[in-house]
């Protein structure tokens, strides 16, 4: 009897823990539901908070960047503006660069203007450029590589023969960053460079050997052996002098008379600096030269040879005025 009652009691207890199961299970899916429909009424909310927030952001976001792209614009516009003034200047600077390398002085100016700068405190580089010293001295605001930078600007106008009323334009089109490249690279081929100079000085030494046969004009009286020896450099025979042509004083004579006013003693250094000078003339068109050198008559292309010389002397020569008579004239008004 026992027994059984026991088993009844266990068998009430299975359906009471059931029944209580059920609803707790009931009881959470409510609560889920429940809470359910209060987050997704919350979501919602956040949603449309969140279109509003994203909203005045994006209006935000877009009023600041037109104001950065305002100011990037003027920004723009100014480096622009400062960036044609600087290449105004850095073509007068290529100006005065030009006149200096076309110059005799050239040397001496470079010398005293190194040693002025340094005299006044300015340090210059020990591997410095010609043209960065003109930089230096224009623009003494700017840094070790700016002076470089356009310094290699100056050279790679007057290696490419740039006239100086194109120059702003040319390094407009040629970026300054490509002509340093450009510098660099003549750099690496300064050895063809050297060997086409060394070729053009042969071929104006073989036109003064070729000259003797062919003298513009000879001593009407002879010479002494002695006292040319006395003259001449012992190893080229060369003989520097210094003469004047006048017209005669006959109107209707169409004649000159050159005289020949001083015999230079001989100096190795004067010679060199001549052939040098006359050399530079041909450096670019050397291979033509010594083509017709060797194809053409001693008598053809050695004529050819000095018009081109005198031409190219007398072009420079003109220059080199025009820069005595601004000089002149801007010692008058100052």
């Amino acid at each position: 009897m026992a027994v059984v009652r026991k088993a009844k009691a266990t068998t009430t207890n299975k359906k009471v823990s059931k029944i209580v199961k059920s609803d707790a299970v009931t009881a959470q899916s409510h609560i889920a539901h429940l809470a359910k429909r209060r987050t997704s009424s919350e979501v919602q909310a956040l949603a449309k908070q969140f279109e509003i927030d994203s909203a005045a952001q994006t209006a935000f976001n877009k009023s600041i960047l037109r104001r950065i792209s305002s100011l990037r614009k003027k920004n723009a516009e100014l480096v622009s503006q400062y960036r044609d003034h600087v290449y105004s200047f850095l073509q007068e600077a290529y100006a005065v660069y030009c006149d200096i390398q076309n110059s005799e002085y050239k040397e001496d100016f470079y010398n005293d203007l190194r040693t002025t700068l340094i005299n006044n405190g300015i340090k210059l580089r020990s591997d410095g450029t010609d043209a960065g010293l003109v930089i230096r001295t224009a623009f003494p605001q700017f840094k070790p590589k700016q002076v470089y930078d356009y310094g290699c600007a100056l050279m790679m106008g007057e290696y490419d023969k740039i006239a100086t009323k194109e120059f702003a334009k040319y390094v407009k089109e040629k970026s300054i960053t490509k002509l340093i490249e450009n510098h660099k690279q003549t750099v690496l081929n300064g050895d063809e460079r050297k060997a086409r100079m060394q070729r053009a000085c042969t071929v104006i030494l073989r036109l003064i050997e070729n000259r003797e046969t062919q003298s513009l004009a000879k001593f009407s009286e002879p010479l002494p052996a002695h006292h040319a020896e006395n003259m001449f450099q012992s190893d080229s025979y060369t003989l520097m002098m210094l003469g004047t042509a006048t017209r005669r004083a006959d109107r209707e004579n169409f004649y000159a008379d050159v005289h020949v006013n001083l015999l230079l003693p001989p100096n190795f250094e004067v010679f060199k600096f001549t052939v040098n000078r006359l050399a530079r003339h041909i450096i670019a068109d050397v291979d033509e030269w010594e083509f017709k050198m060797d194809k053409l008559d001693n008598d053809v292309w050695c004529e050819d040879l000095r018009e081109h010389l005198f031409s190219a002397e007398l072009d420079a020569e003109r220059k080199q005025a025009e820069v005595r008579r601004a000089y002149a004239e801007m010692a008058k008004i100052t």
